[in-house]
């Protein structure tokens, strides 16, 4: 097996144990109909790119603009070590 095909396949059964909500989002808000659904987000790595120098690290405006319209429609939390005027919201 090539070094390629073996990235395919560990991806492959790493997303068949974590699956992506994007996937099954049609089914979650099924089970979640008349609850309150809270969104919790994390900032480094995924609102922000992993940079050498933290302090570097900032959300793109269209990163932005998604949280913001998430926001809109759930209470959403943005999970950091990070001081709020780090994050620059």
């Amino acid at each position: 097996m090539t070094m390629k095909m073996q990235v395919v396949v560990t991806y492959s059964e790493w997303l068949r144990k974590r699956p992506s909500a994007l996937h099954t989002f049609e089914q979650m808000m099924k089970i979640a109909k008349g609850k309150q659904i809270v969104v919790f987000l994390d900032y480094d790595g995924t609102l922000s790119p992993i940079v050498n120098d933290p302090e570097k690290a900032f959300m793109t405006d269209e990163m932005r603009s998604v949280v913001h319209g998430v926001a809109e429609c759930f209470p959403t939390a943005i999970v950091t070590g990070r001081s709020r005027d780090k994050l620059n919201l």
